[in-house]
């Protein structure tokens, strides 16, 4: 299944500042608006287990103690991109001048396509 994870952030004039956790599959779009204040810091979680082995996940730490994911099926191969990504969100977070933020994670694109290009072969 293809997916696209997004976050998009905006600081405007008015007072709703806002981000957007955005969900694309191949089956709809689900997305999530939290008001920019709400958010306190952006983490790398990492988990195991013996199935998937390692994933690593960027989840959003609201000020209300919610974790909001980024997460996708296939996040276990690019920990240091993970955390590339929470740095940048962190980053956007503490400097009040930045005016926009905008994410995308393409994780399952690439086994997408390899799923494909394999088809194709057999």
């Amino acid at each position: 299944m293809f997916q696209i994870h997004s976050l998009t952030c905006k600081r405007t004039e008015q007072a709703q500042d806002t981000c957007e956790i955005s969900h694309f599959t191949t089956f709809g779009i689900n997305s999530q608006k939290i008001p920019l204040n709400k958010l306190k810091e952006a983490r790398v979680q990492e988990s195991s287990d013996s199935e998937t082995g390692t994933t690593y996940k960027v989840v959003l730490l609201t000020t209300d103690g919610e974790e909001l994911s980024l997460r996708s099926y296939f996040d276990n191969f690019d920990d240091q991109g993970k955390r590339d990504t929470a740095s940048r969100i962190n980053a956007f977070l503490q400097n009040s001048k930045e005016s926009s933020l905008s994410i995308q994670q393409y994780p399952e694109l690439f086994s997408s396509l390899s799923t494909l290009a394999w088809n194709g072969f057999v």
